[in-house]
């Protein structure tokens, strides 16, 4: 197994966070990305751990998934609100693109 010293990835990420944003809510959602790489990374099941974390925040990935990217990314979680949008739109392209890497990036970067 990678490894990985506990808390090092969380609290790296913290300090990212604190000293270049300066955000609640996207120090809550970095901290929850790190802990969601952490565990990919220790070895646990990537799909499932990230439908857990669209779970989390109580996406409804059945219905998102079946709706066109940029009303997804856009209509449901609006770019304008970058902050509060971020993490679920992560977790969205992650999830519909999880075995498309390179469909994923040109999916980010086109919306």
């Amino acid at each position: 197994s990678p490894a990985i010293v506990a808390g090092s990835l969380i609290d790296l990420v913290y300090q990212h966070t604190e000293l270049f944003f300066r955000s609640e809510k996207l120090q809550q959602y970095a901290h929850h990305w790190a802990t969601l790489l952490k565990r990919i990374l220790l070895g646990y099941e990537p799909i499932g751990e990230l439908r857990e974390a669209a779970r989390q925040e109580n996406m409804d990935l059945e219905l998102l998934l079946e709706m066109p990217d940029e009303e997804v990314v856009g209509i449901v979680y609006n770019g304008s609100n970058w902050v509060d949008h971020c993490y679920p739109c992560v977790l969205f392209l992650s999830i519909k693109y999880r075995d498309e890497p390179e469909a994923a990036m040109q999916a980010s970067a086109n919306l």
